[in-house]
This record gives C-alpha cells, sequence and structure tokens, in this order.
C-alpha cells in the first residue's frame, strides 16, 4: 500500500478519532505518543489495524487538514500546546526538508555519474 494514496473512508474515520484523541490526551511534547501505541489503541478499542505508513498519513492527514496544530517529534505525534512548540516544530520540519533535498541531489549526482562511467554497474 503506497503512501502516496489517499486516505480511504476508513481512514478518514481513524483519523477523526485519532484528532479527539491527540486533543484530550496529548497536548504538549512531553504528552506525546507514539505511531506504535495509537496502532495498538485501534487495535485494541476499535479491532482497527494500521500500518505505520497508514497511521502517519492519517497525521499528515491532520496536520494539513484540521485547524489543530499537529505536530511530531521522534517520541511521537501531539497536539502543540503553545506557540513555541509549533515554531520548533516548524523548525524541524525544514531541517528534515533540507536533508532530504540534500540526499536527492547526492542520489541524483550519482545516477549521473555511474552513467557517465561505462565501467559502473547499470542500474
Amino acid at each position: 500500500m503506497s503512501i502516496l494514496k489517499p486516505l480511504d473512508e476508513r481512514e478518514k474515520k481513524a483519523a477523526k478519532i485519532l484528532l479527539s484523541m491527540l486533543k484530550a490526551h496529548y497536548v504538549g511534547k512531553e504528552n506525546s505518543i507514539s505511531n506504535s501505541k495509537i496502532r495498538e489503541g485501534f487495535l485494541k478499542r476499535f479491532n482497527e489495524k494500521f500500518t505505520g505508513i497508514r497511521i502517519r498519513k492519517m497525521i499528515h492527514h491532520l496536520a494539513v487538514e484540521s485547524p489543530e496544530l499537529v505536530c511530531a517529534d521522534s517520541k511521537g505525534y501531539y497536539i502543540a500546546k503553545n506557540w513555541l512548540e509549533a515554531e520548533n516544530h516548524c523548525k524541524s520540519l525544514e531541517e528534515r526538508m533540507l536533508a532530504i533535498a540534500r540526499r536527492k541531489r547526492a542520489t541524483e549526482d550519482k545516477i549521473k555519474k555511474q552513467q557517465n562511467d561505462k565501467y559502473a554497474p547499470k542500474l
């Protein structure tokens, strides 16, 4: 299942539940919840199984489409409790974007180098 695949109706319903849960119990970085705990909760409470990738897709959907400041860090997901947390999350997103862009450029450079090297293995 592709991460690019849009949320289906089941996932949209789960995303609404997830947003309610975040707002009720996971406000502030110190109260974040991990992807695995979210998956466990859906399985136990609703007998619904989701992959970690689809949970991230739901979080992305909520961060973009809901009015809430849905944030993430290495420990999990949460609703920002103040503007400072939201700004720190934005800085983290910017750093990740730059790192991804560097990795993409490095990969493109390696592809070009291999294409120009008649002795390199062809991909």
